[in-house]
């Protein structure tokens, strides 16, 4: 995105080695928060654009967490 390579990336977060940046780019593993908010300083971006994929899923996850409770809140109240 920015034109770095991995070792450069890696050097700039402060990383040991490029492995950690390979699972990330794979999707094997994800960053955590401190690093997730390092590359989007380095690449100029909001969390939700670096992780769009991985957003979308906990959305609709927590969409359909959130009807589950209204639904038993309803029930509850009836």
């Amino acid at each position: 995105m920015m034109g770095y390579t991995l070792k450069k990336v890696a050097w700039l977060l402060n990383l040991k080695s490029t492995n950690r940046l390979s699972q990330w780019e794979h999707g094997i593993a994800k960053p955590n928060l401190i690093n997730a908010l390092k590359l989007c300083i380095l690449y100029r971006t909001l969390v939700d654009q670096l992780f769009d994929e991985y957003r979308s899923e906990l959305r609709v996850s927590l969409i359909k967490r959130e009807q589950l409770l209204t639904a038993k809140k309803k029930e509850s109240n009836d």
